[in-house]
């Protein structure tokens, strides 16, 4: 018993340990596609700041404003001295009464017709009209008939001395109330006490609309038209969905109507 007891120690003792399994190799690892996106540079982040165009300050402070309406005023007495000027130094001053202004040289030959009479017309042109207009700014009234020259005609005002320009399409007679000296011109702060217009530029329901005159803006000595084609109405930036879509109906309607006609 014993010595068989020391064979199976033995036999167990002599038994071979079990082979190691070989470690597997990792699966190569799929290459990534590169794509023309991937090769460009990378782009810096640009901001709202970034984009907005860049500004430099002018050599020299100036006249900037624009655009303006270029309009031509008639002064001194009609038939018998009157003459006119174009003027792009013009803007409404006050609104009830209604007022304006105009900005002349005192070296200008209608500067002591306006300070005489104490009154002139702001005649608003047309484009068809921007020839005359461009010619009587720089003529003078010492040297030449502008009235005769440009085939332009006086009428009678109802209220002031100086005469309107028949041939234009809006015509205001105003009273100087008060005139202002600044270094190279004086102002001459006027009342607007009557307004002419031409029939077509007033509607069915007694609306005025200028802008069917094809009136002239004067921007850095060079006259433009003024547009008919609307970009927003008084108001319209604070209006009610609803109510604009309404209106903007109602234009649609009144285009489709137009042209039925």
């Amino acid at each position: 018993m014993p010595k068989k007891e020391n064979r199976t120690q033995k036999s167990a003792g002599s038994a071979k340990p079990a082979a190691k399994a070989a470690p597997k190799k990792a699966a190569p690892a799929a290459k990534k596609t590169v794509t023309a996106e991937d090769k460009a540079p990378k782009k810096k982040a640009v901001s709202a700041e970034d984009k907005a165009p860049k500004k430099i300050a002018l050599a020299k402070a100036g006249t900037m404003l624009a655009p303006v309406p270029a309009v031509v005023v008639s002064c001194g007495k009609t038939g018998v001295d009157a003459n006119m000027l174009t003027i792009a130094w013009v803007g409404t001053v006050n609104s009830d009464p209604p007022m304006l202004s105009v900005s002349v040289r005192r070296e200008r030959f209608s500067h002591d017709l306006i300070v005489r009479e104490k009154a002139f017309v702001v005649n608003l042109p047309s484009r068809d009209q921007v020839r005359a207009v461009d010619w009587v700014g720089v003529k003078s009234g010492r040297d030449v008939d502008k009235w005769a020259a440009m085939k332009l005609t006086q009428d009678p005002a109802d209220l002031v001395a100086s005469p309107l320009i028949r041939e234009f399409p809006i015509n205001l007679e105003c009273r100087v109330v008060k005139t202002v000296e600044l270094p190279s011109h004086d102002m001459f702060i006027a009342e607007i006490v009557r307004v002419h217009v031409r029939e077509d530029l007033v509607d069915a329901k007694g609306a005025f609309h200028p802008e069917w005159a094809g009136l002239v803006a004067y921007t850095h000595g060079t006259y433009f038209p003024v547009a008919r084609t609307r970009l927003l109405k008084q108001g319209e930036s604070v209006m009610k969905p609803k109510t604009a879509k309404r209106i903007l109906n109602e234009r649609k309607a009144k285009r489709r109507d137009a042209r039925r006609k």
